[in-house]
Order: C-alpha cells, then structure tokens, then sequence
C-alpha cells in the first residue's frame, strides 16, 4: 500500500493567471454548453519521464484508462477495499514517485501543481475529497470550471456529467480506493522514496501539447522553517 504524509485539499481557481482557462469553484451561475463533448480513447506520450534536479530525482507516469480498469481489482493489494476503478471517466491519472538523495527534507503541495496546454487552459489537481463529493452530489464538471477564454472550445463549456450519484458501501470503497493511492502533500525526508497518484480532468481533445508542472518544491529550511529553495519540475507530453 502506498504510504501517506498529511492531507491537502481542494481544487480551486488560482487568481492573475494571463488568459486562457482557470478552473475552480463555480462563482456564480451554470456555464452554457459550447460544444458537445465525445467520448473516445485519450493517452499521453512518453508515458514515463524522469527528471532530476539537486539530489531530488521524480519520475511520473502516465496511468493509462485502460490499466486503471484492472489494477484496483487485486485483492491481494486493496483486500476488502477492491474494487472498480474510482476515477470518473473524465479524469486522467499521473503516478509521481520522488527520492529524496539530499541531505535536506523537502515539502511537496499537489494544490501546487497543474497541467497546462497549449491552448491556454490550465488543470487543477482534484483530491480524492472532491471527487467524492461529485459523487455524492450527482455533480458535474461544470460545477467547478470556470472558462475566461474563447480560444479552447471543448469540452469544458458544457455540463459535463462527472459521475452518477453514489452510494452506501460502493461510494466508501471507491473513496478508500482513492485515499490509499493520492499523493498527499508534506515532507520527504533524506533517502525517502515516496509514490503516489496525482488525478486532473482530462485534457481538452484539441490540445496536443500538455505540460505537467510540479512546482513550488521547498528544497531547503532555515531555523525558524521558512523555505529557503524552491524548484519547479516540467514534464512535456503529446497527447493521442
């Protein structure tokens, strides 16, 4: 089982970003649909990078739809908790695994990393919190998107069904699912190697270029624990 540091949550809009899309909280009203949105096979290329910076090597991979149908089945992983992928159709998954070979701990936050293409649209981590409250509410995307730009027609304008409502022991498995695999935010000690799974919308169809940006990595600490380095780790991909 993949082992946790402390929670971090929520998906919210991140302010003074230049143009293109922003995603968050709805604000105020429903936004109208722009384009009807069309099912179909999605993948990103490479599917596993590494990238290595001051003793802090992270790799990332790509999990794609197809492999998450099956991997949450095996009870010899998730004992009673298997069960069927608990990722919404519209979601992608990134799995993360950073090794610590500093000699300094270091501090990761998921609400600081995003996707971004290169239509100006920018994707925010979504918790396992959030996405059970999709569930439970019969939410949809349009509940938590805001788009300010005209220029990434998709998907993302219309009220775009996440989920059908859950619940009882279903919507709980697939939450402890959710939970045993995320990759909460806090430190990461010297020689720590630690994993987990970091889930976005899935990026609009017409973007081929998606950036994956870790950042804000603390890197070091001064006596009274305020950062003194930080880096940022940017993974390119195409999509499919």
């Amino acid at each position: 089982m993949i082992k946790k540091l402390t929670v971090i949550f929520i998906c919210f809009a991140i302010s003074g970003c230049a143009g293109g899309y922003v995603y968050g909280k709805r604000t105020k009203g429903r936004l109208e649909p722009v384009e009807e949105y069309r099912k179909g096979a999605y993948a990103l290329n490479p599917v596993s990078q590494i990238i290595e910076k001051g003793k802090i090597t992270i790799n990332v991979e790509y999990i794609p739809e197809e492999d998450l149908k099956t991997m949450f089945l095996d009870r010899q992983i998730y004992g009673a908790y298997a069960y069927k992928n608990p990722y919404p159709a519209v979601i992608i998954v990134i799995k993360v695994k950073i090794e610590n070979q500093s000699d300094s701990r270091i501090y990761i936050n998921p609400d600081d990393f995003v996707m971004i293409d290169e239509l100006g649209t920018q994707y925010m981590y979504i918790s396992p919190e959030r996405i059970k409250s999709i569930y439970e509410s019969r939410g949809s995307v349009s509940n938590l998107i805001k788009s300010t730009s005209s220029l990434a027609p998709g998907i993302y304008g219309a009220p775009l069904g996440m989920a059908h409502g859950l619940a009882g022991r279903g919507l709980e498995r697939r939450y402890a699912l959710l939970k045993s695999v995320e990759l909460n935010g806090g430190y990461v000690y010297p020689g720590v190697t630690y994993e987990g799974f970091l889930a976005f919308l899935k990026p609009n169809p017409k973007a081929k270029n998606i950036k994956l940006v870790l950042s804000n990595i603390k890197t070091s600490f001064d006596v009274n624990d305020e950062a003194l380095g930080r880096v940022d780790f940017i993974f390119e991909f195409e999509s499919d």
